[in-house]
């Protein structure tokens, strides 16, 4: 297991920096790395390097990555066989070789991962978010609610929220003083998932949330998509939310529901988080009010933006 390490996330700057963190820790620091993708080359590769003496140096620091991505997809050579031959050298490693294997993710249940987890140190990334800015901030001046602002701007991105902090920090070096305009200023802001935005949109206006309800709807808009294609966009998430809702009525289970529909499970489960806020009523109302928008976008001169921000608008008089 010696200088055998397994690291798995979905963040490649956590991962980045947790290989710097074993490099400096098993004393490799000067040796250069070498990284064998395997979405791009072959297990046995990397596996050869591995087991070859080099002329240079005694010391190898070998990366493999993307294992998880190829054991899903059909190979032209044989992984089975170059999986047994990682196995053993795993188990007789050279002591002069820093072996790192990292992942996106793993399967618990599969056994390729069980053995490559007991014959390899597993490190696990645990991230405060909040404690790397402020680190990395430590000699800066910082305007009250600046790091929880950046965060939520940059979606809790950390790749993003430390390339940010970069460029932050140069803006104001010779300050050394940031306030939240520059924020605003400088950081292109990162929108969550557009399938959870529009979520959030109708879980708001669910609530009949206004400000909130105007907020998702525009961050929605932030999306390649024009004013009436985000509208049928949600009035196709409604009319899912009223066959959804009319499934759990007749007490239909997720499975049952997402059979019928040809949809994930999960997705079914999310949309029944939205009926709870709605009556059958209330989202057969909700489709009427988005038709009568798409008609008056189509033979009216109003812009379908405004339609919809009017909607919002008027909420709680309906």
């Amino acid at each position: 297991m010696a200088n055998n390490y397994f690291i798995e996330n979905e963040d490649n700057f956590l991962i980045e920096e947790k290989i710097k963190e074993i490099i400096k820790k098993e004393k490799f620091n000067d040796v250069t790395p070498t990284t064998y993708d395997l979405e791009l080359t072959s297990l046995e590769n990397a596996l050869e390097d591995l087991d070859t003496y080099s002329f240079l140096t005694n010391k190898k620091v070998i990366i493999i990555r993307g294992l998880d991505k190829i054991v899903k997809k059909n190979l032209d050579y044989d992984i089975d066989s170059s999986l047994d031959h990682l196995y053993k050298y795993l188990k007789n490693p050279v002591d002069d070789n820093l072996l790192i294997i990292r992942v996106n993710k793993s399967d618990s249940k599969q056994n390729m991962y069980k053995k490559l987890k007991s014959l390899c140190t597993v490190e696990e990334i645990k991230t405060d978010i909040k404690k790397l800015v402020q680190d990395k901030l430590k000699d800066y001046k910082l305007e009250k609610r600046f790091i929880d602002y950046l965060i939520e701007y940059c979606n809790n991105d950390i790749t993003k929220i430390s390339n940010e902090v970069e460029k932050l920090k140069n803006y104001r070096l010779e300050e050394k003083e940031l306030t939240i305009k520059d924020i605003d200023d400088l950081v292109i802001k990162e929108y969550g998932d557009s399938k959870n935005l529009f979520f959030s949109f109708l879980e708001n206006v669910g609530k009949k949330d206004i400000e909130n309800s105007l907020k998702s709807y525009r961050e929605l808009k932030n999306y390649d998509m024009n004013d009436l294609g985000l509208l049928t966009s949600i009035s196709n998430q409604v009319r899912l939310m009223y066959t959804v809702k009319v499934y759990e009525e007749k007490k239909y289970s997720n499975d049952e529901i997402a059979k019928r529909l040809n949809a994930k499970p999960y997705r079914i489960m999310k949309i029944r988080e939205l009926t709870r806020l709605y009556t059958l009523e209330e989202i057969r109302g909700l489709m009427i009010k988005l038709e009568e928008i798409d008609l008056k976008t189509k033979s009216t001169d109003e812009s379908t933006n405004s339609l919809i921000e009017n909607f919002i608008i008027n909420l709680k008089k309906d």
